[in-house]
């Protein structure tokens, strides 16, 4: 076989592979990459989205860790305040109990 002959035949084995639907394959690839691109910038979108959406769930766990916080530090609060309450009624009771004595002594010896 010839250089010819050779490249006839790969011609004629171009043309047989252009009628088996080369051209379709190549339209439906062409389809595929549009499809894929749109579903890039789509993916880019939604990808955009969750990163939003990602901060304002990390501002939310800091808003509510600093609530949270708020509220233990006024239930402390509460807490401490409610126990220099009860120091300080018993040291009143103490010292009423004290001046109520040193009265009647006092008026006593008037």
């Amino acid at each position: 076989m010839t250089m010819a002959e050779q490249g006839e035949a790969t011609c004629e084995g171009c043309d047989e592979f252009d009628r088996h639907g080369f051209l379709e394959m190549k339209r439906d690839f062409r389809e595929m990459r549009r499809d894929v691109t749109k579903i890039r910038v789509e993916l880019v979108e939604i990808r955009a989205d969750l990163r939003i959406l990602d901060n304002r769930m990390v501002n939310v766990e800091k808003t509510l860790e600093t609530f949270a916080t708020r509220n233990e530090m006024q239930l402390m609060l509460r807490e401490h305040a409610l126990a220099n309450r009860k120091a300080m009624y018993r040291a009143l009771g103490v010292v009423t109990v004290v001046l109520g004595g040193l009265m009647c002594i006092l008026e006593s010896l008037n």
